[in-house]
């Protein structure tokens, strides 16, 4: 899989604050990745100096492998971004905003907009008045004009802000369809730390401006994980499965919890079945990105 965005030991200070410092990570064509983190953390920083927004930070950042500098236009040609709160001419309706501000990035077919409008959920308000748009509205006006030039990487901050449960099923699904079809990068800043962990490949956490923790949110099988035995025999199970070389981390009520990988586990059943000892169940315990997220930054609550 190609790399389209690269950051070598990025950093970003404002005086003698701290707002980022050595980020390095890098987004595969086709791959979802998100950035969370406590308030202050850096993410809206990191994404402005990504797009080049922002300039005078440390490190190196690649587009394509290509260096990407602030102004640069043909780096910018390749980026489609939504950072903070769109803005739009709100005298001018979503279809006439749509044309308008793509032509800065060269000829959009009016075929390729009302596709686009129509994937968002736009079509039956695309030509009202953008004041009359609400916040949700907004947020798919802009994600629509991010794509519309069909860049090789998407930025969104916040995308679901604004949107309802189905709307935000729907950006999901619209999402996950740019990166698998027309295989887009993304790299996505939010808060919904339920929707980054159902929609992203990888996610990267930060804290006070420095990734924390980097995690791959596809399965793998040669990853390690803890699997509960469901039995009222939890102690004898425990000590015969210990017997036998499998790793137990310990027991609780009605349940043995056992440390394997993912391509073990089938053997570590049959060595269990081998015991005699009756057990109910057999299932792998996930810890949650919200778990992982308050492990990585001492408890700080997202906002």
């Amino acid at each position: 899989m190609d790399t389209v965005l690269r950051l070598e030991q990025v950093g970003k200070k404002y005086g003698r604050k701290i707002a980022v410092q050595n980020i390095s990570f890098s987004v595969r064509r086709g791959e979802i990745v998100g950035l969370v983190g406590p308030n202050g953390a850096g993410k809206t920083t990191l994404m402005r100096i990504i797009v080049g927004l922002l300039r005078h930070y440390e490190g190196r950042v690649f587009l394509n492998e290509r260096p990407v500098k602030t102004g640069d236009r043909q780096s910018a040609g390749k980026i489609g971004c939504m950072i903070e709160t769109p803005g739009f001419y709100p005298y001018l309706s979503g279809y006439e905003n749509l044309k308008f501000l793509s032509a800065f990035s060269g000829r959009v077919p009016d075929e390729k907009i009302l596709e686009t409008a129509r994937k968002l959920g736009l079509a039956k308000v695309l030509h009202q008045k953008v004041r009359q748009y609400s916040l949700g509205m907004r947020q798919r006006l802009a994600i629509a004009l991010a794509v519309l030039h069909q860049p090789s990487l998407l930025v969104l901050d916040e995308p679901a802000n604004g949107l309802d449960p189905a709307g935000i099923l729907e950006m999901r699904d619209y999402l996950r369809e740019l990166a698998d079809k027309s295989n887009i990068a993304i790299l996505i800043s939010s808060h919904h730390l339920s929707e980054i962990e159902r929609i992203c490949d990888r996610v990267a956490i930060l804290n006070r401006g420095a990734m924390v923790k980097w995690l791959d949110m596809k399965q793998d099988n040669e990853k390690t994980c803890v699997y509960v035995f469901e039995t009222n025999r939890a102690t004898e199970l425990a000590a015969r499965l210990r017997q036998n070389g499998v790793t137990v981390l310990g027991t609780e009520a009605g349940a043995v919890l056992v440390q394997t990988k993912r391509e073990s586990v089938a053997a570590v059943i049959r060595t269990a079945a081998a015991t005699g000892i009756d057990f109910t169940a057999v299932y792998e315990r996930k810890e949650t990105l919200e778990q992982e997220f308050l492990e990585a930054v001492g408890g700080v609550s997202i906002e």
